[in-house]
């Protein structure tokens, strides 16, 4: 009955967020989102074998975020909301998956501190709900991922595989909480290791969720392991590279570190939580914030020596590996080169709001009258209501998206304009495929351009520098009939009459013009 309840509520979820995004006009995003939308393009077609761009020149590890976003971009009708119909569905899904396993351990203190701190943390970040944005949708997976590691840990060993599957999600998706990815899966699939060893008649069952977790990865790593084999160098020894040896500075000092950690770990409770936007991070130093950081910590700790002497094994692997993310988290930190950027360790507060919501739990679970049957049903309740205003809300952003796109921008406008313009030109001259130049200071509006271009179905090339945003779909053949530049007003203006200069668009804030030769920016 509950699994069917599950199953009932995801399927509705879904059904009525590709309804809205369907019911959207198409639109022309700009920077993060288009290049977004290029590569679910990509995914969509087969071709996608890497993650994310980052703007250190290589991508994270994989592309699994992208074909899980494909479904529902196909169902929208390839409307960019699709996008935010999918960020919002793995949410919800992962919202799921966190209480359905609190329920399933029969934890009703701890059920109701977690869907009340999410609620809290979902009300104060209405927006994440439907970011597709790569830093924003791993945050609620995250909790999820904790939550199923502590369930897998403690012998539920059916869980591994959905395990695997998370774990490979977050760490496909962000660089960033690889080594939180990997502390909860070598803790889960360890502690079900050790049960099989000393339990003879689990191992059966063992054995049968370890082969499907190995199917599950190899099916989730097989794209990064071909476009390895496929590139040289290859981006997994980019990566590498990068973090081995590539590093300039030397990192952040512990007091610079341990601000920004305390910061992100208050979580819902802090008094600067905000949706991260790309921006340098803005550290409070508040001594509370900071003292509940360590409260935090502390009471953690003695939450998993209590729950362990008591032999409650899911509230003790929980607790424990919480504070082992969190004294990872503080050590990734301090690894950070350069300005922290908000977007880089955002995860983190999802990870307080959890660890909140477990020190709360366990002090109400000490209260509750566990031997009683209905002693979980009123959490159960609060719980399925917390999670129906929890849709509410993301449908109500779709719903603003929605609205927003019958409404273009002018921006929007713009960039649809210079892509048909582009179009025009080929399609006169006979272009099969230009080479397109892009001014730096107007990256945003030229990945927007772009897009339209592809979705269009026309091929195009970039300069070899913005081959690690725009992929190999974009590198040159040598065999480009045209070179275009889109830029901004500024360099516009600065080419505009130069012999062989051709202006193919004028829709400020986009320009396009056509180069007789390759001109430096």
């Amino acid at each position: 009955m509950r699994l069917f309840s599950f199953l009932a509520a995801g399927a509705a979820t879904v059904v009525v967020a590709v309804l809205l995004a369907r019911g959207s006009e198409p639109m022309a995003p700009t920077g993060d989102t288009a290049v977004l939308e290029s590569y679910v393009i990509q995914a969509s077609q087969g071709r996608l074998l890497v993650g994310p761009y980052s703007r250190f020149q290589w991508h994270h590890p994989g592309p699994v975020y992208f074909y899980a976003l494909v479904p529902f971009y196909a169902a929208a009708g390839q409307r960019t909301t699709g996008l935010s119909a999918g960020a919002f569905v793995i949410n919800v899904l992962s919202i799921l998956l966190v209480l359905m396993t609190l329920v399933q351990e029969r934890v009703p203190g701890l059920l109701l501190a977690t869907a009340t701190m999410v609620a809290l943390y979902v009300f104060r970040l209405a927006d994440l709900l439907t970011s597709p944005w790569n830093p924003h949708v791993i945050v609620v997976p995250l909790l999820a991922l904790a939550v199923l590691s502590a369930g897998a840990a403690s012998g539920r060993f059916r869980l591994l595989p959905v395990v695997a599957g998370l774990a490979s999600f977050v760490a496909q998706t962000d660089v960033g909480v690889v080594p939180v990815a990997l502390v909860f899966g070598a803790a889960a699939v360890g502690a079900c290791l050790v049960i099989a060893i000393l339990d003879r008649s689990s191992r059966g069952a063992f054995l049968s969720a370890t082969a499907v977790t190995g199917a599950v990865l190899a099916v989730m790593w097989l794209p990064v392991l071909l476009e390895q084999l496929r590139n040289t160098p290859g981006n997994i020894h980019e990566l590498w590279r990068f973090f081995a040896h590539g590093r300039e500075g030397g990192g952040q000092s512990l007091k610079v570190a341990f601000a920004a950690w305390t910061d992100m770990l208050a979580g819902p409770l802090g008094p600067r939580l905000y949706l991260a936007h790309g921006w340098a991070l803005r550290r409070s130093h508040e001594a509370l914030t900071q003292g509940w950081a360590i409260v935090q910590m502390a009471s953690l700790g003695l939450a998993a020596v209590v729950s362990s002497i008591e032999r409650r094994p899911f509230p003790a692997f929980l607790s424990l590996l919480l504070l082992l993310t969190s004294a990872v988290a503080l050590w990734s930190i301090t690894r950070i080169d350069g300005e922290i950027m908000d977007h880089q360790i955002f995860w983190l507060s999802g990870i307080g709001a959890l660890n909140t919501a477990v020190v709360a739990g366990i002090l109400v679970e000490r209260m509750w009258s566990r031997e009683r049957t209905a002693g979980i049903v009123p959490p159960i309740i609060v719980s399925g209501a917390l999670v129906v205003i929890i849709v509410a809300v993301g449908l109500s952003r779709l719903q603003v998206a929605r609205t927003a796109s019958r409404s273009p921008q002018h921006d929007a406008v713009a960039i649809e304009q210079s892509a048909s313009a582009i179009q025009g030109y080929l399609a006169r001259r006979q272009i099969e495929r230009p080479l397109i130049k892009i001014d730096e200071a107007s990256w945003s509006l030229a990945a927007g351009v772009l897009l339209q271009l592809q979705k269009r179905g026309v091929a195009y090339a970039v300069d070899d520098a913005w081959i690690p945003m725009f992929t190999d779909m974009a590198r040159t053949t040598g065999r480009e009939g045209a070179i275009l530049l889109v830029a901004g007003a500024a360099q516009h203006v600065v080419l505009k009459g130069e012999p062989g200069v051709v202006t193919i668009a004028e829709n400020d804030p986009v320009f396009v013009d056509a180069l007789a030769a390759p001109k430096p920016l």
